[in-house]
């Protein structure tokens, strides 16, 4: 992941069934399950605990499959 201000990366998460899977910058990042939903809303954040953060996004997209 790139960090500090003015980096980019490129995320992508996709949620297949009770899985989860997220990629940053084309890097599998990991995997988590969930089976208690089996459906839901897209939201995305970008936060730093200990300092001042700004974060922009562009260029979503979603796709059904």
């Amino acid at each position: 992941m790139h960090t500090g201000l003015g980096q980019q990366n490129e995320i992508a998460i996709i949620a297949r069934s009770s899985n989860i899977y997220v990629y940053i910058n084309k890097q599998y990042i990991g995997n988590v399950s969930d089976s208690l939903y089996t459906s839901g809303e897209i939201g995305l954040f970008g936060e730093d605990a200990t300092n001042a953060t700004v974060a922009s996004f562009n260029n979503l997209q979603v796709w059904a499959f």
